[in-house]
């Protein structure tokens, strides 16, 4: 699969034109979030939009500052960065840390939206993550109307996420980056299961 291609065909098919938007990227800097970043960066060379880049450091694994640090440094004189810190013990519940975590990001790309005055962030889920979403909602026997697995476009509070690789295999992301020599960070934490994913 041509991921770029894929790319073109997301915004053909969601009738999104990007030319002078400044869109947020939010990276992980997992292999998914590092190829959009780099699918991002070859699309506004023929589009011409620019790249804003989020970055939430959750401080529960000795790697995420080695990530956060790596970010910083692929991001300088390249695109404009904005880190959120988390001291998880203190400013989020340890109760239902998934879940409150993914407030604090989505306040925090609203914050950083408002800085570029911009509309769009972009998130690197794909078809690997709507699937297993679809099969853990399965497992907890949902409402047939909520299985629906994840949307490649929603609105939130005024601004539009958008996820370009909703209909991309976790296999032709790892290939995308062997192909393209891009450093990415595996997270070590997603084969634990402390979090039903």
């Amino acid at each position: 699969m041509e991921m770029l291609n894929e790319f073109y065909k997301f915004l053909e098919r969601n009738n999104i034109n990007l030319k002078d938007e400044t869109v947020l990227c939010a990276v992980s800097c997992g292999v998914d979030s590092m190829v959009l970043l780099n699918v991002l960066e070859e699309a506004s060379k023929t589009i011409g939009f620019k790249i804003a880049v989020s970055h939430v450091n959750h401080k529960k694994r000795s790697q995420s500052e080695i990530e956060e640090e790596f970010i910083r440094s692929y991001c300088k004189d390249k695109h404009k960065i904005f880190v959120l810190s988390l001291e998880h013990e203190n400013e989020i519940s340890s109760s239902n840390f998934q879940n409150n975590a993914r407030i604090k990001r989505l306040e925090f790309f609203k914050e950083c939206l408002k800085e570029i005055n911009g509309k769009y962030v972009f998130l690197a889920h794909h078809l690997n993550d709507d699937m297993e979403t679809t099969f853990l909602k399965l497992s907890r026997k949902a409402a047939l109307k909520s299985i629906a697995g994840i949307k490649e476009i929603n609105s939130f509070d005024g601004m539009i996420v958008m996820r370009p690789f909703m209909r991309v295999l976790k296999d032709d992301i790892y290939l995308y980056a062997r192909e393209n020599s891009l450093i990415y960070f595996e997270d070590c934490s997603n084969n634990e299961d402390d979090y039903a994913r």
